[in-house]
């Protein structure tokens, strides 16, 4: 007899830190009765809120709640989940439904993501948070403090990191097939807003509005309809670091371990030069309120004994010498100023790069413009999928010796 395990007391060990958990039948979780089914609370149905109101239920989930300070928009979600309470104030949501609620999902604009995640787990509740995880540093340091004071489960949401393209090339990239990477660059064709002048007056709040709750953690101002345009400006939003690098650069992140440096428990010696990254900026214009047209972001890395000293360029619009730079690299021209902005990552000599089309994550691996195999795109497969007799490294991944014959640049493509 096959002991039948919840999916409220997976998610409790999960929280628990339990190794590991064998299923038999794996079907005997999705199986669940209805009163088993994980309830869920998401904070946010307008916007990047709509996706999840559309990916989330299935079988063994449901929404309990929804909560939004728009009302329009909480009624247009109520209508396809008329049995989910609604609210307006998610403080409120998670007093009155603490034993109905088992998850919380939280996709609000950037400066509500941590509050709205704190509560949530001050509450007891595993939490997925849309990214920007948090709008400031400081923000994110005490949320990750409260995520492993409560043991509870956590994720930020960037859902390309789930994609098979995604997790192959930074198998990729750890295996050392590629060699010793020393230097990236991601980019993003949007860049910022530049300049523009703070909203001055009022205007009548808009009636299903609640703009004191809208405001959340910010300082309060009058309603005015320049602040809902809330990506432009600096005290709701992170510009496109926190909107598209961490797409871009969140291959170079995994990949390379950069989570190291904030790892307390990591030993000391595998960090050989100290456990400082160094950052270096030049953009458009220095502004206190809202972003810059161009930015150009170096990070440097120190080197470890895992990996060689590397930079990261980060490159956001139009930047002097940046475009330039990376059309250089890639040996073709960008797609900037397309209707689907383009977003990517590569190395300097384009042994490898990817980009970002919308949701799907596409990475690619060819030679250097000097590499013998210049003429087409170099093969990488796994030890034994592959009719060509190339060398194989000792985590398994290989170059086949033969190259294509020149075209479309061989990729693997997947949705995230």
């Amino acid at each position: 007899m096959i002991p039948r395990v919840s999916r409220r007391r997976f998610l409790r060990r999960v929280g628990a830190g339990t190794s590991f958990l064998v299923l038999a039948q794996p079907a005997s979780v999705w199986s669940a009765q209805a009163n088993e089914r994980v309830n869920l609370a998401q904070i946010g149905v307008g916007g990047r809120g709509e996706w999840f109101l559309g990916a989330m239920p299935g079988p063994g989930t449901r929404f309990a709640a929804l909560c939004d300070v728009h009302g329009y928009r909480l009624a247009r979600a109520a209508e396809r989940f008329p049995e989910a309470r609604r609210f307006a104030d998610f403080r409120e949501m998670l007093g009155t439904l603490a034993e109905q609620i088992d998850a919380v999902i939280v996709a609000t604009p950037d400066h509500t993501h941590a509050v709205a995640s704190a509560a949530a787990l001050r509450s007891g509740k595993p939490v997925f948070c849309e990214k920007p995880l948090t709008r400031t540093p400081g923000e994110a340091r005490k949320l990750r403090e409260l995520a492993a004071a409560t043991g509870l489960p956590t994720q930020m949401g960037n859902q390309g990191t789930a994609s098979d393209a995604f997790r192959r090339a930074v198998e990729i990239i750890q295996s050392g097939a590629l060699g010793q990477i020393r230097e990236l660059l991601a980019w993003n064709e949007g860049g910022g807003g530049g300049p523009h002048p703070r909203p001055t007056g009022s205007e009548p709040v808009p009636g299903e509005l609640d703009w004191d709750l809208w405001l959340g953690p910010a300082a309060v101002r009058p309603y005015h309809r320049e602040w809902a345009n809330w990506h432009r400006w600096r005290d709701f939003a992170t510009g496109q670091l926190g909107n598209w690098a961490v797409h871009s650069a969140n291959l170079a992140f995994k990949a390379f371990r950069l989570a190291e440096f904030w790892d307390a428990a990591a030993p000391a010696d595998r960090f050989l030069q100290g456990r400082h990254l160094k950052v270096t900026a030049r953009m458009s214009e220095v502004l206190a309120d809202t972003f810059p047209k161009w930015e150009l972001i170096r990070f440097e890395a120190p080197a470890r004994p895992s990996q060689a000293a590397f930079e990261l360029h980060w490159c956001n619009g139009r930047a002097p010498e940046g475009r330039e730079r990376i059309e250089e690299r890639l040996g073709r021209r960008l797609d900037w100023g397309i209707t689907a902005r383009r977003s990517g990552l590569t190395t300097p000599d384009c042994s490898w790069s990817a980009r970002k089309e919308r949701s799907t994550p596409r990475v690619t691996t060819c030679p250097s413009r000097s590499c013998p195999n210049a003429g087409g795109t170099t093969c990488w497969a796994r030890r034994g999928s592959c009719r060509a007799r190339p060398d194989t490294n000792a985590n398994g991944w290989r170059r086949c010796g033969a190259a294509r014959p020149r075209g479309p640049t061989s990729s693997t493509t997947a949705h995230g």
